[in-house]
């Protein structure tokens, strides 16, 4: 005895046949009731076929696995700090953002192998000051309480700003970041040569920078 094997194919649905002869079926049936009628392929709607519908629908299957890729990805990022900060452990800044409840951040002044500086108001000064914002990793964190230290000395030793050291305002911890707080000056040389389109400046401003240079080399 043989069992007839009939495979779905993506294009055609097996339908039953339905024989002409009855009695030949009636006989096919008594003399093995193990053996399957014959079933007609009959072509069935294309679009509803899984390979056209792939093909038809390209653009909708791409659109649903970026969908879920992302989700996926989104779903399994990882968080820094909180939130606070980013992979390279920078502290993801936020116009107006108060830090410790006293500078209201303005605008990003630079960024560094130190972390990253920002233009920010005093509220209880009354004035703008830059506040160079650390990473949050130790060895950075380490070398900026090193930094402080050299900061406070000269800036007690130069009390009369009279050989042009950069004036140290406060420090502070804030969402694990060392922040050092600082007057605020003006552009730096870059943009001042780019103010210009790089034809450079007048001599007697260069020879006002190198009087500034060499006052504060001098310092002891």
């Amino acid at each position: 005895n043989r069992n007839l094997v009939y495979e779905q194919s993506p294009f055609f649905d097996l339908r039953p046949m339905i024989p002409n002869d009855t009695s030949m079926t009636e006989n096919c049936q008594n003399k093995n009731s193990n053996v399957q009628i014959p079933r007609l392929l009959l072509p069935r709607n294309r679009t509803s076929a899984p390979l056209p519908r792939l093909t038809y629908d390209l653009l909708k299957t791409y659109s649903n696995i970026n969908q879920k890729y992302y989700q996926k990805l989104k779903s399994t990022r990882v968080i820094y700090n909180e939130g606070y900060d980013d992979e390279k452990g920078d502290y993801i800044i936020t116009i107006n953002e108060k830090l410790n409840d006293r500078y209201q951040v303005k605008s990003h002044l630079g960024r560094g192998s130190y972390g990253q500086v920002v233009e920010a108001f005093d509220h209880l000064n009354q004035e703008l000051v830059a506040v160079k914002i650390i990473k949050n990793k130790a060895p950075f964190y380490n070398q900026g309480l090193i930094e402080i230290r050299i900061l406070e000395r000269i800036n007690q030793l130069d009390s009369d700003d009279s050989h042009g050291i950069v004036r140290f305002k406060d420090k502070f911890v804030f969402r694990s970041h060392l922040c050092l707080v600082f007057e605020l000056l003006s552009v730096n040389l870059f943009e001042l040569l780019k103010k210009t389109q790089f034809k450079g400046v007048s001599l007697t401003l260069i020879r006002k920078f190198g009087q500034q240079i060499l006052s504060g080399l001098l310092f002891q």
